[in-house]
């Protein structure tokens, strides 16, 4: 999650899943150490998990659920049609409705299903800081995963050759290379060589399998890289939380303010691994193993918009493509179904990405 727009792409190799790996969290001494910020990870993967139920709900029960219907309407632009007794998502609005059911369930068998998502290489890694990257120049030599020169026909080969077509496709991207996970990415070169600054709460690497029609000197199945996540130093500075977790939400009676009442003034930062695991969930799964020629990243969820005015206008493709507006419609969802332990209160949530009763 960035405040300012990110777009990564990573060659690498997809393997097996091995049963029961989940996320893998960089310790010890290690570089991007995640030592005693694991319970506050855990935490955020319960509120995910929360989050993602929440989400599936408003799938299951979109045909008969008013506030499913109208949520998915403001959040995603959908259009709905009766169909016998149930609704259903009309023919201009079936191939975004696919799309993000899709990736939605591909999350969820991640996070709750504890099931690997489509492509996953074993578990995400995760990182804590990002001083395990370095930004390179192009004219840098590749390095093995014993960190020594791949040689090519007696020379070092650089970068530039191993991944010339990146160097010719993406104008502006440079190689970084992550030492802890002997693997290279490529991203818009930084001010200052790094991926966290303050305005950073998180970033996604999301591995996929190399193209094979490109001609590589070296097989990119010897140049591994997996999936990462990057949670930032900036995003466990509690001085900057006001709502840090889903139990930190309170209830907002539209009735009772003067002023509209934003989703963002409830939106907690644990929705931040939420947010990661959608570009990280997404970066395969319109992959195709008997289609060489098809590019894996097809449905990649990107960073269009964080603001949640902003997203609500935009179009309907773009919508699917934005991981915040997953992350601001299963609030909306979740907030709508909470429980306060009060049957008085009468059930609230964010059409329009302000607070109001569900029947309004």
């Amino acid at each position: 999650m960035h405040l300012n727009f990110l777009k990564v792409v990573l060659l690498g190799l997809i393997l097996p899943f091995a049963v029961g790996q989940q996320f893998q969290y960089a310790t010890g001494k290690s570089d991007g150490s995640c030592d005693g910020k694991i319970p506050v990870i855990n935490d955020w993967i319960e509120d995910a998990r929360e989050l993602s139920n929440a989400f599936m709900h408003a799938i299951d029960n979109v045909g008969t659920s008013i506030v499913a219907q109208k949520l998915f309407s403001s959040w995603f632009r959908l259009k709905f049609e009766k169909k016998g007794d149930v609704m259903e998502p009309g023919d201009s609005s079936k191939d975004s409705w696919n799309r993000l059911t899709t990736i939605a369930n591909e999350v969820h068998k991640f996070l709750v299903l504890d099931q690997p998502y489509k492509g996953m290489q074993g578990g995400p890694k995760v990182f804590c800081d990002d001083n395990f990257v370095q930004e390179l120049d192009w004219d840098k030599v590749v390095l093995d995963d014993n960190d020594q020169p791949v040689m090519y026909q007696g020379h070092p080969l650089k970068l530039s050759e191993q991944y010339a077509n990146v160097e010719r496709d993406l104008e502006g991207y440079v190689p970084w290379y992550a030492w802890g996970k002997k693997g290279y990415f490529f991203a818009a070169e930084e001010n200052g060589g790094a991926l966290c600054d303050s305005t950073t709460l998180g970033v996604s690497i999301a591995g996929y399998r190399a193209r094979e029609e490109f001609d590589y000197p070296i097989p990119p199945s010897d140049l591994i890289f997996n999936d990462i996540i990057i949670f930032c130093p900036e995003l466990f500075d509690n001085r900057m939380k006001l709502v840090p977790k889903l139990k930190d939400i309170w209830y907002i009676d539209p009735s009772e303010y003067c002023e509209p009442v934003s989703i963002s003034t409830v939106l907690p930062w644990s929705g931040t691994l939420y947010h990661e695991m959608f570009h990280t969930a997404s970066g395969h799964v319109n992959m195709d193993p008997s289609n060489k020629f098809k590019d894996p990243r097809g449905w990649h969820v990107t960073d269009w918009e964080y603001d949640p005015r902003m997203a609500q206008d935009l179009i309907r493709e773009d919508t699917v493509e934005n991981a915040e507006t997953y992350v601001l419609f299963a609030l909306s969802y979740w907030y709508y179904r909470k429980n306060w332990n009060d049957p008085s209160l009468k059930p609230v949530t964010f059409y329009d990405s302000f607070a109001g009763f569900w029947d309004a």
